[in-house]
């Protein structure tokens, strides 16, 4: 959602952009009466827009209200372009960068905790274990691959707070990412064999029965 706000934004500004340069480049045109041809108008607007400032039209210090145009296109201008580059700064802070510090931030609070279980999966089964290890006030990480889903189940089960690693269940990259060594259990381990999908669960005795008494 932040990311398709910050790139509406952008294209906002890019269209504030295109606005001021052709609404420039015609009041230059109209103001000539023609001893200006479009093209140098254009140019004579995107390099005011900028703030370059190389020169400026052919005789523009005899036609009224050519300087006056400029000045208007200069504070316009550095209005747009400002815009615009704060839109690009938003979009890349929301976006791969604002993503790469959230992870970032993601891992170090993983890193801090202890006793917790290890959820591999967010298919409907691990949908059901977070949503009993969050009614037992029990801490999680959860591993999968898929981070458009761990995000979708951050989103509807956990306000947003979910702790996940990106990552093969399997992997012990991403087990140890996940606090393996300090976890109270594992739960919902998803592997594959032969091309074949299958399921096991493995899990501290402690956490099956936990578990096993809040489904009571």
């Amino acid at each position: 959602m932040l990311r398709s706000t910050a790139f509406v934004r952008l294209l906002r500004s890019f269209l504030l952009l295109i606005l001021v340069w052709v609404s420039g480049a015609y009041g230059y045109y109209r103001l000539g009466n023609g001893q200006w041809t479009l093209a140098e108008c254009f140019y004579q607007t995107i390099i005011t827009i900028f703030t370059v400032g190389f020169a400026e039209l052919p005789h523009a210090e005899h036609v009224h209200f050519a300087r006056s145009l400029t000045a208007v296109l200069v504070l316009f201008g550095v209005g747009a372009v400002s815009y615009a580059q704060a839109s690009i700064t938003a979009l890349l802070v929301e976006g791969a960068i604002g993503d790469a510090y959230r992870r970032s931030r993601m891992q170090k609070t993983i890193d801090k905790i202890k006793g917790h279980v290890v959820v591999a999966g967010v298919g409907s089964t691990g949908r059901h274990v977070i949503e009993e290890l969050r009614a037992i006030e029990r801490p999680f990480v959860v591993i999968d691959r898929n981070e458009a889903a761990l995000k979708e189940v951050s989103a509807e089960l956990c306000n947003g707070e979910l702790l996940y690693v990106v990552g093969d269940a399997t992997s012990d990259h991403a087990l140890s990412l996940a606090g393996l060594s300090r976890a109270w259990g594992v739960v919902g381990i998803v592997f594959v064999v032969r091309d074949k999908l299958r399921t096991s669960t493995i899990a501290h005795p402690r956490c099956v029965e936990t578990l096993h008494q809040r489904g009571q």
